[in-house]
């Protein structure tokens, strides 16, 4: 990847060969005013049209394209150009960035890069797609059926899947639909630029509105956490957890009081808690332990094997409950 940071020089070279009008709009327009400007707004400052402001921006661009000076950006434009063709011809915008750009200040240079060379078209923000650059006319079109046949194979599918499974088994799906095969990072920056398909903090592909992937509560992301960690965890282990791979800072007792009333958590220690599909019953050891004799009577170490899958109690915990709650006949316990 090219070290763009030594190219900023050029850049401000060719905005110096502009009319100091000129560069001023160009410079606003790519936000090293600090922040990106409209064509309005820029037009209400000089007292001109933003259909004016447009002619001159485009022209400004013309110029320089047609400049000696233009000779050195060319490297970086065909490299940008070459990453796009790559990526299936586009790129998420802040995923591009990202590829070329070290610091913040270098991003409205890399934007005037954008602009200067030819066929680099942005498409905004909208309700399907964060904003993306591309370089290829009907783009739009291939985007759009390949990311309904991956919408389709997921709805399929029910649940997210792991990345690696998910690019194996989704280009399996689109070979049958397309009859042809997308390489991998082809098929991932289709995906980066869907606002119906995305990747949860554990690194799972599925549908947005799923809660495994937008786990939108404290619960949920308590109930997504387990999942993954797949063994009972302390409600302040919990929140640390969820703290660190959700970003949120967690009330801890808060999120006891809500695993306590949701019926997917059961408490199965002091602050302990698992889920119930994992086959964990609910109810005091005294409970358990009643359930455990309803088919026959059971010898105590029978008895506290079983309670010590259940929960994580003291031996001498399951002893009392045994002598304070029921009978002994033969060595064994009975209801």
């Amino acid at each position: 990847m090219i070290n763009f940071a030594s190219y900023i020089p050029f850049l401000e070279n060719l905005l110096k060969s502009l009319d100091e009008r000129s560069s001023e709009i160009l410079k606003r327009r790519v936000g090293m005013s600090g922040k990106k400007e409209s064509l309005e707004s820029i037009g209400k400052d000089f007292g001109i049209t933003r259909e004016r402001v447009r002619q001159i921006e485009n022209n400004a661009l013309k110029k320089i394209r047609n400049s000696e000076k233009f000779t050195d950006i060319k490297k970086p434009i065909k490299q940008v150009k070459n990453f796009l063709k790559n990526n299936g011809n586009l790129k998420k915008e802040n995923l591009l960035f990202e590829s070329f750009t070290q610091k913040e200040e270098e991003k409205p240079y890399f934007l005037l890069l954008l602009k200067i060379g030819e066929n680099f078209f942005y498409s905004p923000n909208n309700s399907d797609f964060y904003p993306f650059w591309h370089i290829h006319p009907k783009v739009k079109g291939e985007l759009k059926k390949i990311l309904f046949f991956l919408e389709e194979f997921l709805q399929k599918k029910k649940s997210p899947l792991p990345k690696e499974d998910f690019i194996y088994e989704s280009k399996e799906f689109l070979k049958n639909k397309l009859k042809s095969e997308l390489e991998n990072k082809v098929l991932l920056s289709f995906c980066e630029v869907s606002k119906k398909i995305e990747k949860n903090p554990f690194g799972e592909i599925g549908l947005v509105f799923w809660k495994e992937i937008k786990a939108k509560t404290i619960v949920e992301k308590a109930y997504l956490l387990l999942k993954k960690k797949k063994e009972p965890l302390h409600f302040r282990s919990m929140g640390e957890h969820i703290k660190e791979i959700f970003g949120k800072q967690i009330n801890h007792e808060s999120l006891h009081n809500e695993l306590i009333k949701d019926p997917r958590f059961v408490l199965v220690g002091r602050g302990v808690y698992a889920l119930k599909e994992w086959g964990f019953k609910e109810g005091t050891v005294k409970d358990l332990i009643k359930d455990l004799l309803k088919d026959r009577p059971k010898t105590k170490e029978e008895i506290i094997s079983e309670i010590k899958k259940q929960r994580f109690v003291k031996e001498s915990t399951i002893i009392l409950n045994l002598s304070l709650y029921f009978k002994k006949k033969d060595g064994k316990y009975t209801l």
